[in-house]
């Protein structure tokens, strides 16, 4: 798995996507990991996906992945996803004034990419206040999505302890994904 971060910068000292962009050879140098040798390989990325116009130059870089995920804010994802049948995950902002947050992203990511995107609540089992407060504020989020936008965000709850929550969620991830 690759994990593209931007909310870790590149530097001299850490090396990362804007590295990778600039040098191709970069690659082979042995400065990051490689697919065969490391399970999950993560690098800065908040330079390099500014220079992106879109996925497409990444895919030389990330055949050798099973799984790429790209970690930003919705203002940098955005114009990078237009024109993909995907739906991002956006995790479900749970705080105080959380909901409003959060319907801005699914607006960003509606009017910005024209993508409806995948709501995740993680609340634990344990927990059936926290459980019914995701679900009135996933259900509040649809409504206004579908009222105001006229997208339907699909909406989920994960307990992040249950192994078979987090494959559900995994899978509904790879169904909407890019390939």
């Amino acid at each position: 798995m690759l994990v593209l971060d931007a909310s870790q910068t590149e530097s001299a000292a850490t090396p990362g996507l804007r590295d990778l962009l600039a040098e191709p050879a970069w690659q082979a140098t042995g400065l990051g990991p490689r697919p065969a040798q490391a399970s999950v390989a993560t690098l800065p990325a908040a330079l390099g996906l500014r220079q992106l116009g879109g996925l497409e130059p990444l895919l030389a870089y990330a055949r050798g992945y099973a799984v790429v995920i790209v970690h930003a804010p919705v203002e940098q994802l955005a114009p990078l996803l237009q024109g993909h049948a995907m739906r991002p995950l956006l995790p479900l902002d749970m705080q105080p004034r959380g909901m409003v947050r959060s319907y801005r992203q699914i607006k960003h990511l509606a009017l910005h990419a024209g993508l409806s995107c995948i709501v995740a609540a993680a609340t634990e089992a344990h927990e059936p206040f926290a459980r019914r407060h995701a679900d009135t504020l996933m259900a509040s989020l649809a409504q206004c999505a579908q009222r105001h936008l006229r997208m339907q965000p699909l909406c989920t709850r994960t307990d992040p302890g249950s192994a078979p929550d987090m494959r559900r969620l995994a899978l509904q991830m790879l169904a909407h994904a890019v390939t």
